[in-house]
């Protein structure tokens, strides 16, 4: 079974459907906290339940809960949050035709694989500082380790290894299936992330443009992985966030 983390809206009403932010966390092995989230917060008070689910691969649950995520980005941990949804709305939390997915980081891929793999669920999604390309992620990260062995030994068990699992990992790179996308789709980038490269966000503009994908990319400059960690970004991403869900779920 999974845990997750709900909050409801003020003008939440058991039984009637509510607009709902699947909103999963970084990582991907780490987890949501019952600490207070303002971001969260901030989308629960716009009318949304949102919900924040510890899928397959989060820590806090034991080693081989943690590692039942290993090499499953855009597969298991994927099928996680549309369970998550499925979830939902039959206990009559959520209304099935006004979901979106939103995150940052690994949450921010998930978010484009969720428009991707379930194009039916969502109604929207929003990734900030999101992984698009895994081979170029990987690849970014064994030029920035220090014990380059041993991390890349965690990397290829954790995500895979750009050669023996190059189909694996192509099949599940947001960046390489822009034409599936249905949905509009929110991106949002600091042009100094040293974790996840700002080219990552690039390259998925660039299919998008490609494909005719209704999109918006929004470039945070100076802004590192942290998108909402400056004031003047906070105030950006919070609004852009708020009209973008406003213009879908409503």
């Amino acid at each position: 079974s999974l845990r997750a983390y709900l909050l409801l809206p003020e003008n939440f009403v058991e039984g009637q459907g509510h607009p709902t932010i699947i909103m999963p966390h970084g990582g991907p092995h780490a987890r949501s906290r019952a600490t207070y989230n303002d971001f969260a917060q901030y989308l629960a008070t716009r009318g949304y339940v949102v919900v924040m689910p510890n899928y397959r691969g989060s820590a806090g649950y034991g080693q081989a809960f943690e590692e039942a995520g290993y090499k499953q980005w855009g597969g298991l941990m994927q099928d996680d949050l549309t369970d998550t949804v499925t979830y939902l709305v039959d206990k009559g939390y959520t209304d099935p035709k006004r979901v979106c997915i939103v995150g940052g980081s690994y949450g921010g891929y998930a978010a484009l694989m969720g428009a991707i793999k379930t194009p039916d669920l969502y109604r929207c999604a929003v990734s900030l500082n999101g992984v698009t390309h895994l081979v170029k992620l990987i690849k970014h990260d064994q030029k920035n380790l220090v014990d380059k062995e041993d991390w890349e030994e965690v990397l290829f068990r954790r995500i895979g290894n750009p050669d023996t699992d190059r189909a694996m990992l192509d099949q599940n790179s947001p960046a390489l299936h822009a034409d599936k996308i249905r949905i509009p789709i929110m991106i949002i980038a600091g042009t100094e992330d040293e974790v996840v490269p700002f080219s990552q966000a690039k390259t998925m503009v660039k299919a998008m443009k490609k494909t005719g994908v209704d999109y918006e990319f929004i470039e945070l400059e100076d802004t590192g992985h942290n998108p909402i960690y400056y004031r003047d970004d906070i105030k950006t991403v919070y609004g852009a966030v708020e009209r973008f869900l406003s213009e879908n779920l409503r």
